[in-house]
C-alpha cells in the first residue's frame, strides 16, 4: 500500500508539473506510422573513420558527372518523411520554371526507428529520432546498432561539399536549400549554424539561399519575444509567462542549452552567420489552422498562436534584432489562397522565383500564384 501510495503521488506530481510549465519539455509525441517507402539511392556519410549511409531521391546520381547542372536544389522533407513525394512535388515545380535539365534535385531522408523495423534497409542506414529537424545526433539502439552516430546537419554539411567540390557538376553557380513544415524548422536552423556555406561561396563563387516554408517554430537569437497583440515591439516575457514556460529559449526556440553541432558554432557565430545569409520565409495565407503536426507547447505559443502569424512575428523580430538592413537578404513571401501544402507553396510564383530564380512571362498571374505583402496580412 505505501508503494501504491508513491506511485500515486508521483503521477500527481507529473500532472501538477505538467499543468505549472504548460507542457513546456517538448511537442506531444505522437506514433508514427512508417515510411511508404525508403529511397534505395544513399549517400556516404563519413563519421570517426566509419561510413554510414543516408538514403535521398535524386533526379541525377551525386556520383555521376553532369555538367548541365547549374543549380542544386535540397528539398529536405516534413514529420512524415515522405520524401518520395516531396521530390515529385519539387520536380514538378522545376518544370514549371523550365529548369529541370539544369537543376539537381536532392531529397535526403530521414528516418525514424518505426521506418527501420519496417523496412530493414540495413544496419548501415542512419535513423534518428524527432531531433533530425534541429541538426540532432543520429541513433543507435541494442537491437538496431549503428557503428557511429552523426548531426543530421552534418550529413547535409557533406552533401553540400560534394555537390561543390568541382568534379562532378563543374559549373555548378547555385545552392538552395528549402523544406517544408518540419523540413521548414531544419533549413531555419540548418542556415544559423552551417559553416559549410563561408568555406565554398568565396573559393567556388557558389551562392547559396535557403526557402523556410511553413515551419511549426523558429530559432530566436535572444530572449525576447513579441509583446502580447504588438507585432514589432519585443522584450522579455513577463515573469509569469517565465514561470509557466521556463525553458522557452531553449534549443529549438532558442540559443540555450545548444546541441553538440550548434554548440561548436557559438551562439555569436550563429546570430552573426544568420544575419547576413540570405533567407527566404514562405508561409500560406491559409496555413492559420490547429493542425495536427503544429507545434502547441509553450515555446511555440510564445512565437504566435499559428504557422501564418509566426512567420510575420519572427520577420518583424529579425528586423527589431537584426536591424532594418537585414531585409535586404532576408524576405518574406505569403502565398495567397494556399494552406500547409508543399507542392502548392513550391509551386507558386514566390515559390518558383526563390527556388529557380524564374519569373513569369505573364505578371499577371494567377491570385493564388503570387505573395501578397505581409503587412497585409499582419493584423
Amino acid at each position: 500500500q505505501e508503494i501504491a501510495g508513491m506511485k500515486h503521488i508521483v503521477r500527481l506530481s507529473a500532472v501538477s508539473l505538467s499543468i505549472l510549465f504548460g507542457s513546456c519539455a517538448a511537442a506531444p509525441s505522437m506514433p508514427l506510422d512508417p515510411v511508404r517507402a525508403v529511397a534505395t539511392t544513399r549517400f556516404d556519410v563519413t563519421v570517426d573513420r566509419t561510413t554510414l549511409k543516408l538514403p535521398y531521391y535524386a533526379n541525377t546520381a551525386l556520383d555521376e558527372t553532369n555538367p548541365a547542372i547549374i543549380r542544386a536544389v535540397i528539398a529536405v522533407h516534413g514529420a512524415d518523411r515522405n520524401a518520395d513525394r516531396f521530390f515529385e512535388g519539387v520536380r514538378a515545380a522545376a518544370r514549371r520554371a523550365t529548369a529541370e535539365n539544369s537543376t539537381l534535385i536532392i531529397a535526403p531522408q530521414f528516418l525514424e526507428l518505426p521506418d527501420i523495423e519496417q523496412h530493414k534497409p540495413g544496419s548501415d542506414v542512419l535513423f534518428w529520432s524527432g531531433g533530425w529537424r534541429q541538426g540532432d545526433p543520429s541513433r543507435s539502439t541494442r537491437v538496431h546498432r549503428r557503428r557511429a552516430r552523426v548531426s543530421s546537419f552534418e550529413a547535409i554539411d557533406q552533401m553540400v561539399l560534394r555537390l561543390a567540390d568541382g568534379t562532378r557538376f563543374p559549373n555548378l553557380k547555385h545552392i538552395v536549400i528549402a523544406g517544408h513544415s518540419a523540413g521548414g524548422q531544419f533549413v531555419n536552423r540548418y542556415a544559423a549554424g552551417n559553416r559549410v556555406e563561408d568555406l565554398i561561396a568565396p573559393s567556388r563563387g557558389i551562392d547559396f539561399r535557403y526557402v523556410v516554408a511553413n515551419p511549426s517554430s523558429y530559432l530566436y537569437f535572444d530572449g525576447e519575444r513579441r509583446i502580447g497583440g504588438e507585432g514589432d515591439r519585443f522584450a522579455t516575457p513577463s515573469t509569469s509567462e517565465c514561470l509557466t514556460c521556463p525553458t522557452y529559449n531553449q534549443y529549438r526556440y532558442g540559443l540555450d542549452h545548444l546541441n553538440s553541432y550548434m554548440a561548436t558554432v557559438g551562439t555569436d557565430t550563429i546570430a552573426e552567420q544568420y544575419g547576413r545569409r540570405h533567407v527566404v520565409y514562405l508561409v500560406g495565407e491559409l496555413d492559420n489552422r490547429d493542425e495536427l503536426f503544429l507545434d502547441r507547447t509553450c515555446r511555440a505559443n510564445l512565437q504566435g498562436a499559428h504557422r501564418l502569424e509566426r512567420a510575420i512575428i519572427y520577420y518583424s523580430y529579425l528586423q527589431h534584432h537584426f536591424g532594418p538592413e537585414i531585409a535586404a537578404n532576408h524576405h518574406l513571401a505569403i502565398v495567397p489562397e494556399t494552406g500547409h501544402n508543399s507542392y502548392r507553396m513550391f509551386g507558386s510564383e514566390p515559390g518558383l522565383r526563390y527556388l529557380f530564380d524564374h519569373e513569369p512571362a505573364d505578371r499577371a498571374a494567377s491570385p493564388a500564384a503570387t505573395s501578397r505583402p505581409a503587412e497585409a496580412l499582419a493584423s
